[in-house]
């Protein structure tokens, strides 16, 4: 049976599966995450895998996750340096719903999946503690 995901948005889950570089005390090769994620809505099942991204960008991620929800506005985006996985989110001030995009590939020449998404910030406690869970298993080493 697979372990349950470290992260779930709509559609997305992400799983954690360990440091690329274990041994590495470096910022810059030692935050490096290898990560399983997956797609799955409305037909579609896009799935990658990999070392894509950094545990500083989670921490960045969440970091505006919780800022966007502090003050019912804003925008969030997760970036992978590899381009193999994107998500943005924007809070609607008026009403607190949150539109959102996500893109995810395994081949970043031939491929391009997008998905809109759409959520209310109720979702914004979880997710923040999804990413506090993750950043206390993998903490961020070194510094820049």
């Amino acid at each position: 049976m697979a372990p349950d995901p470290d992260f779930v948005l709509d559609g997305l889950s992400i799983w954690i599966e360990g440091r690329e570089f274990p041994d590495s005390d470096d910022f810059w090769d030692g935050n490096w995450l290898r990560v399983r994620a997956l797609m799955l809505t409305h037909g579609a099942r896009v799935e990658c895998t990999g070392p894509f991204l950094r545990n500083n960008d989670l921490l960045k991620f969440r970091n505006s996750l919780s800022e966007a929800h502090a003050k019912t506005a804003g925008t969030c985006v997760l970036e992978s340096l590899e381009y193999n996985l994107r998500i943005e989110l924007a809070v609607n001030p008026l009403n607190g719903q949150v539109s959102g995009m996500i893109a995810i590939t395994p081949d970043i020449v031939l491929q391009k999946h997008e998905f809109d998404i759409s959520l209310d910030q109720s979702h914004f406690p979880n997710l923040i503690a999804s990413f506090d869970a993750i950043l206390e298993r993998f903490p961020i080493i070194g510094s820049r």
